[in-house]
């Protein structure tokens, strides 16, 4: 404390001393959108579970655990001997009523022209245009039974529902698979885009990932804009003393005398605050130096930017540069 003290009573005693150096910078207004990290949990925008759609053994599995599969691509293969015997059947079935439709055809035409002479009743004629009709009815069915049993046949190959990556077989070659129970095959996951599930207002954030580098599951922490604030100024933190008054700090005026400022803060941002109201721009706020200007009872102070004055070898470089301009010049 006493060395301390020596130099400081020294200047005191002598008034002749130079100003003390303050550093200070130049208020700039600026638009700012203040953020929150909170922490997050990645979620794959779509997560298809694979499952059994028609009652089977399983014979192949045509994927590796942990791939990445396209939409459309084949994962399993059931036997399909009985789907296709059912197809063939249903088949069968629909040209047996389309040929029994042309008969029905025929025997309606014959019964109508011998209805005209009265050769056979007119309820005979009625019973063969219901039959005709009964016919057509049954070929629509027979058409419906052949879609169903080719629809079941092609789910024998189980195909990729989205794109993504698809974990472990649920089921293994030779095991019996059931439509009615909804086996679970395998399961895909998409990831691009993925879903941030943070515990803020908005539940999801669609994040893209073409790169595929990150994956569902993963902990992740994430900035959240709030709110954009305009014509803020950011200033350290140092500068600004909080006091019964308010919070102020010193501005420069022109003749190197300083003087307090008021000034309105809405929050710390980083190591600086933000300032709302009080200053105007291109106001020179002292950010260094205050507490020997005080000591010193000082009442005008010396002023350099405050980067020069934290780092006086990137200043004087500054110089030389600027010195050796008009020479290059010049030449």
């Amino acid at each position: 404390m006493l060395f301390f003290l020596i130099p400081v009573a020294t200047a005191l005693a002598n008034p002749s001393l130079p100003p003390p150096l303050v550093g200070f910078l130049v208020a700039q207004p600026t638009s700012l959108t203040i953020t929150d990290n909170l922490p997050g949990r990645l979620a794959s925008s779509k997560d298809s579970v694979v499952r059994a759609r028609v009652a089977g053994i399983v014979e192949e599995r045509l994927f590796t655990e942990g791939a990445f599969v396209h939409k459309g691509d084949v994962l399993f293969k059931i036997d399909d001997r009985p789907f296709k015997a059912d197809l063939q059947s249903a088949k069968g079935a629909l040209a047996r009523a389309v040929a029994q439709k042309k008969l029905n055809v025929a025997n309606v035409k014959r019964y109508r022209s011998l209805a005209t002479s009265k050769t056979v009743s007119r309820q005979i004629l009625d019973q063969a245009e219901a039959t005709l009709a009964t016919t057509a009815a049954d070929i629509e069915i027979a058409k419906a039974a052949v879609t169903k049993a080719q629809i079941n046949l092609d789910y024998t190959t189980v195909r990729a529902p989205i794109s993504g990556f698809i974990g472990q077989q649920e089921v293994t070659v030779g095991a019996l698979v059931s439509a009615a129970t909804a086996t679970q095959m395998a399961q895909i996951r998409q990831v691009d885009p993925l879903y941030v599930n943070v515990q803020q207002s908005a539940t999801n954030i669609s994040v893209p990932n073409p790169d595929h580098f990150l994956m569902p599951g993963l902990y992740v922490r994430v900035e959240m804009p709030l709110i954009t604030l305009d014509n803020v100024f950011l200033i350290p933190q140092e500068a600004i003393t909080r006091t019964d008054r308010g919070n102020t700090l010193f501005v420069l005026n022109d003749d190197n005398t300083f003087s307090t400022r008021l000034v309105e803060i809405a929050r710390s941002w980083k190591n600086d605050w933000i300032v709302t109201g009080g200053l105007q721009p291109k106001d020179k706020v002292i950010v260094d130096g205050m507490l020997k200007v005080h000591m010193m009872h000082a009442q005008k102070v010396n002023p350099v930017p405050l980067a020069a004055l934290r780092n006086p070898a990137a200043g004087q470089t500054q110089q030389s540069a600027n010195a050796a301009t008009p020479a290059a010049e010049e030449k």
